[in-house]
């Protein structure tokens, strides 16, 4: 799918897709050789770490061969111009960009924070930081859609006060994780050298939040999450 150029009336574009099979997975540490790492594609350049977004060009070979690892056989992929699913957002028929809906709201994220806040300084669980309220959150320790309900309603096990930061970023992303014996690790992978240098600065670390109420939950995370 080619991109096109801002001169093209290029506001932004109304993506429409077909799926052909939805609740394919792989694992985000699956080591890829035949996507390259380039500026465009879902590898950035560095040792071709996953890139945080929804939609990334890939060459058709290297399509079917990410939906093959994934479990799906296909023949053929089907054919589409770029003319077809893309739409210039201004022609999309809209009058305003935003608008009242309905939507889910995690209603337990506001006590779970307080709750942590009252039984933690406000500190990074991570870094150690002492740092004002509002930039530390309550950090899922094991990701909330990984968690039951009853899990998510634990506030003593859920969560981490986290810094905005770095650390929580990093978490995230599964560059550190929390071991069995509650110390920061790293990933292996080698970045930017000043990325090392945060990241190497975390190692070692006790984490502030484990525990024996935490300690299934930073194990969920490193077994599923963290890029070793």
């Amino acid at each position: 799918m080619e991109k096109r150029s801002g001169s093209d009336n290029d506001e932004g574009y109304l993506v429409l897709v077909d799926p052909l099979k939805t609740d394919l997975q792989i694992d985000r540490r699956t080591d890829i050789p035949f996507i390259e790492s380039d500026g465009s594609g879902p590898l950035n350049i560095n040792r071709g770490l996953k890139r945080e977004g929804f939609f990334y060009p890939l060459p058709e070979s290297s399509a079917g061969e990410l939906l093959r690892m994934a479990g799906l056989e296909i023949s053929e992929l089907p054919k589409a111009s770029a003319d077809e699913y893309l739409e210039p957002f201004s022609g999309a028929g809209l009058t305003e960009t935003d608008r009242i809906g309905l939507a889910k709201r995690r209603v337990e994220q506001r006590y779970l924070r307080s709750a942590l806040l009252e039984d933690d300084a406000t500190q990074c669980a991570m870094c150690h930081r002492g740092l004002p309220e509002d930039l530390l959150v309550a950090g899922h320790i094991k990701p909330r859609w990984a968690c039951t309900e009853d899990e998510r309603k634990d506030f003593t096990s859920a969560a981490m006060l986290i810094c905005l930061i770095g650390c929580d970023s990093f978490y995230e992303r599964g560059m550190i994780a929390v071991d069995d014996a509650g110390e920061v690790v790293r990933t292996s992978h080698s970045t930017t050298s000043e990325l090392d240098s945060l990241l190497d600065s975390l190692t070692g670390n006790k984490c502030l939040r484990h525990d024996s109420r935490t300690a299934a939950h930073f194990r969920w995370h490193y077994d599923n999450a963290f890029m070793e």
